[in-house]
């Protein structure tokens, strides 16, 4: 005798997509006829993944736009701002536009973007054509967990710039391609990348008279926690004199990548006080027509190589040492530079 067994048969549910939401608050402070009108803006992820540029995209009207990318929309929360401000206030674009074009300015920037493979673009926020939109306070980006991306183009911030990232590969691109961009620090500049396998670019600027990165104030500090990273200053396949970045300030560089096959790439840059540690690893460090004054660099256990190419300028008592293991170097290292562990 045959039974007949009843078969249960699931439909498959339709799959959609569900935007992504990025709450932007803006706060309105100080905002009084004579001015100055000030922005605070504060950018929150939701733990997917996001894309948001915050950009002045006007030079001549003093206009902040805050857009999103494909699958995210903004929640938009204006306190203490004009109505006759808001231009737009859509679920894809939020526009301020000030009245008394002179006296604009951005307090203060904060972005926590959560977990999520996200991407923050942060555009031409400097002082134009007597418009003034840096940012007078400090800027702060945590990108959270995730792969995700950070592009400044053509930023000025009077204080400190913070920029974290978390556990995943994380990247972030300082970029000056028009001949009029400039990035410019004014306190400290902290990039602590944390664990994955990182970059950190500041590009060759378009510009021949300025940096694309300046830090004007205090001290400079890159860390990355662990995996193979790229700390890269100067992207020019050839020599080029136009100089990718610049520490004018008091306080010192220090650049860490933890364990992991690490490379720390510097072309036409200029230093003050600097200690470069790879940690373990086979790294690799390249110095080409850069200009130290004073640098400590510990390559820690590995296979490592060093890398002198062109004509850099390293103050009296500079070394590298190359720790345990099989190291090697090309160039002719100056007279103030001495090499250590190294045949």
């Amino acid at each position: 005798m045959k039974s007949n067994v009843a078969r249960l048969r699931l439909e498959a549910l339709e799959e959609r997509e569900v935007p992504s939401t990025v709450t932007v608050t803006v706060t309105g402070i100080h905002v009084s006829a004579g001015g100055p009108h000030l922005l605070r803006i504060d950018i929150t992820g939701d733990g997917a993944n996001n894309s948001v540029t915050i950009e002045h995209d006007a030079p001549t009207t003093g206009r902040i736009r805050i857009l999103a990318g494909s699958g995210t929309t903004l929640t938009n929360i204006v306190g203490g701002v004009p109505g006759a401000w808001v231009v737009t206030n859509t679920a894809t674009q939020l526009t301020i536009q000030p009245s008394g074009l002179s006296n604009n300015y951005v307090e203060n920037v904060s972005v926590n973007m959560g977990g999520g493979n996200d991407v923050v673009i942060l555009k031409n926020l400097r002082a134009t054509a007597g418009v003034f939109t840096q940012i007078t306070g400090s800027l702060t980006v945590i990108l959270g967990d995730g792969d995700d991306q950070l592009q400044v183009q053509n930023v000025e911030v009077k204080q400190n710039v913070s920029i974290y990232g978390g556990i995943g590969k994380d990247e972030v691109y300082y970029l000056a391609p028009a001949s009029t961009d400039q990035n410019i620090v004014g306190g400290n500049l902290l990039v602590d990348l944390g664990l994955g396998n990182n970059i950190f670019t500041v590009t060759t600027p378009a510009s021949t008279t300025t940096p694309n990165l300046e830090v004007k104030g205090g001290s400079v500090t890159i860390l990355s926690a662990g995996g193979d990273d790229v700390v890269r200053f100067g992207n020019s396949t050839t020599s080029t004199t136009s100089v990718s970045f610049k520490h004018s300030g008091p306080g010192a560089t220090v650049i860490q990548t933890g364990g992991g096959k690490d490379r720390v790439l510097v072309q036409k840059a200029e230093f003050g006080i600097t200690n470069i540690d790879t940690g373990g690893g086979d790294d690799r460090l390249r110095l080409q027509d850069a200009i130290f004054g004073l640098l400590v660099g510990l390559l820690g256990a590995g296979n490592d190589v060093v890398n002198l190419v062109g004509t850099s300028v390293f103050g009296g008592g500079s070394l590298i040492d190359g720790g345990p293991g099989s190291d090697s170097y090309t160039g002719t290292p100056p007279a103030t530079l001495t090499l250590i562990s190294f045949p």
